[in-house]
């Protein structure tokens, strides 16, 4: 997905205001010693949310798609999605080599 910021903000504050009040303090700690503990906790305490449900279908004749030949799609909601697509790609990047091996799905 490519867009402006501003766009972005436009679709949760038309679609999921809880969820933009939500990322509030890390608005208010950028650029600040404090931000990544205060984006740490928010992203902690957020519910699952289904992006395209939630966010992209209501708005859905506000957006714009472009047909790129050549690129795949993968809906990486779970780990095992992720996992998933490095085994099929054979993409092995350096954090993978950090996890434990159970999480890292093989």
């Amino acid at each position: 997905m490519a867009g402006r910021i501003s766009a972005f903000i436009d679709l949760f504050t038309s679609s999921t205001r809880d969820l933009l009040r939500a990322f509030e303090p890390i608005r208010r700690a950028g650029g600040s010693a404090r931000e990544a503990a205060v984006a740490e906790r928010v992203y902690a305490r957020l519910p699952e949310l289904n992006f395209s449900e939630r966010v992209l279908v209501p708005a859905a004749a506000r957006l714009g798609v472009v047909r790129v030949k050549g690129v795949e799609w993968s809906d990486w909601g779970n780990p095992e999605r992720v996992f998933a697509t490095l085994r099929r790609t054979a993409w092995h990047p350096p954090w993978l080599d950090r996890l434990p091996q159970a999480t890292a799905g093989g």
